[in-house]
């Protein structure tokens, strides 16, 4: 909610800011120029001043008796369509050189500077008109964090060029003041002062400044925090990133023992508790321990009691998952399970996050459960089908409060297993996937 906040605060300020710069394009009020030839004293000709209002593209002159004539502003700096000054007036010999050299300017290095600002104001708009499309798409929620980056980039580019535009004809009467304008010659001399759209130029800038760090902070800190909260384990922190989980993969093609595995696991979980006392930051989730209870019955069903020697050899706890799917055995249930997932991103090849089980079903039509991982505690449910390759399962893992993974695989089994391999995908983003294996010990 946060990071839609500062988009949305973005996009109005970077709208609001190009309003603002094309306003002040299409107006001549960012410049007021006063021009003032004057040798009534020596050679009674009458004063003469003139006033003219100038824009980056357009200009007016208000010539006395004749009203205002405006017009675009050429590459000489005229206004075209209205007369050029002629410094002849006085027959000042000493300004003859200059004459019309600047146009509205009395220099001609001025009048360059200022045909080059029409350049870097056109391209601030185009900037701020890329800003306000990609905050568009953020508030979306399309690409969100790369179109904050380019954001960033392209709203800063268009800032600094506002940023000289603005400084230029903010310092043009001091700058003109200190080259002489105010005594051109021995009668002539120009003067400047900043008009309206200098001030509307002003709080544009600082608009696109508070619209580009608004979304630094939305992508630095919002932004981020987001993403790390909705994308959990599959997607990752960076504190995830670097960590690979050592999962045991059994293989069911090796009909290993349920004594052996036993075995293994309680070495596994000796070591992960001397794991756990050298660091015990190290809060991954541990496989669920199979009771002693549960174990010493599960010793005695297979060696046979002396009371059970007499009858007839019990059926294994679970049957071939086919044959169980064809007999329509009705549940099948395990509370010792665990697996791990792995990432097709390129970036995150070889890493690995361990899931545990607290509760395990399987039957011929569902599989159900719940467990934790590295991004907190989640249930699983979906359906079993016999395909024509063999048993085939789809189910959904959710997070609690957080997002939801799609699981999709192929069973097999062996005497002391069933395994379920395949692939992952998140709900919300289906291209982010990778593969997974789970475990149910018989």
């Amino acid at each position: 909610m946060t990071c839609r906040i500062f988009s949305a605060a973005s996009l109005v300020l970077f709208t609001t800011a190009l309003i603002l710069l094309v306003i002040v394009c299409l107006q001549t009020d960012l410049l007021i120029q006063t021009y003032t030839e004057d040798c009534s004293e020596e050679k009674g000709l009458p004063k003469v001043e003139h006033q003219a209002t100038l824009g980056p593209f357009k200009g007016c002159l208000d010539s006395g008796g004749m009203g205002s004539q405006c017009g675009r502003v050429d590459g000489n700096c005229n206004i075209q369509g209205v007369s050029k000054y002629n410094f002849t007036e006085c027959d000042d010999k000493s300004l003859q050189p200059q004459e019309n050299e600047g146009g509205v300017y009395p220099y001609g290095q001025l009048c360059r500077v200022h045909i080059s600002m029409e350049v870097i104001v056109i391209v601030a708009c185009v900037f701020l008109f890329v800003c306000v499309v990609l905050q568009a798409l953020s508030l979306s929620n399309i690409s969100a964090k790369q179109c904050d980056r380019l954001t960033v980039i392209f709203g800063a580019v268009g800032g600094v060029c506002a940023l000289v535009f603005l400084a230029f004809f903010g310092a043009l009467p001091e700058l003109a003041k200190n080259l002489g304008a105010e005594s051109i010659g021995d009668y002539v001399s120009f003067s400047y002062e900043r008009g309206g759209m200098f001030w509307q130029t002003l709080v544009a800038v600082g608009a696109i400044w508070v619209a580009v760090v608004s979304v630094c902070v939305c992508g630095c800190c919002c932004r981020k925090d987001s993403y790390n909260e909705s994308s959990g384990g599959e997607r990752g922190g960076k504190g995830n990133k670097n960590r690979q989980d050592k999962v045991e993969e059994i293989d069911p093609e090796k009909g290993d023992t349920e004594d052996e595995i036993d075995q293994s696991q309680k070495k596994e979980k000796g070591s992960e508790k001397e794991k756990q006392e050298e660091k015990p930051e190290d809060n991954r989730p541990n496989q669920v321990e199979v009771p002693e209870k549960e174990k010493d019955e599960e010793d005695k069903r297979r060696k046979g009691s002396p009371e059970e020697d007499d009858q007839e050899a019990p059926l294994p706890v679970i049957a071939s998952l086919p044959l169980m799917l064809a007999a329509g055995t009705k549940s099948v249930k395990e509370t010792h399970a665990y697996g791990w997932y792995g990432y097709d991103d390129p970036r995150r090849k070889g890493e690995k996050g361990e899931m545990s089980f607290a509760t395990f079903s399987i039957t011929s039509a569902k599989i159900s459960g719940a467990g934790r991982d590295v991004v907190g505690p989640f249930t699983i449910s979906g359906t079993v089908v016999q395909s024509g390759d063999g048993a085939v399962c789809k189910f959904l893992k959710k997070y609690e409060g957080k997002h939801n993974v799609d699981y999709e695989g192929s069973i097999s089994e062996n005497t002391s297993q069933i395994a379920i391999a395949g692939k992952w995908r998140l709900s919300n983003d289906p291209g982010y996937a990778g593969a997974f294996e789970l475990f149910c010990l018989k």
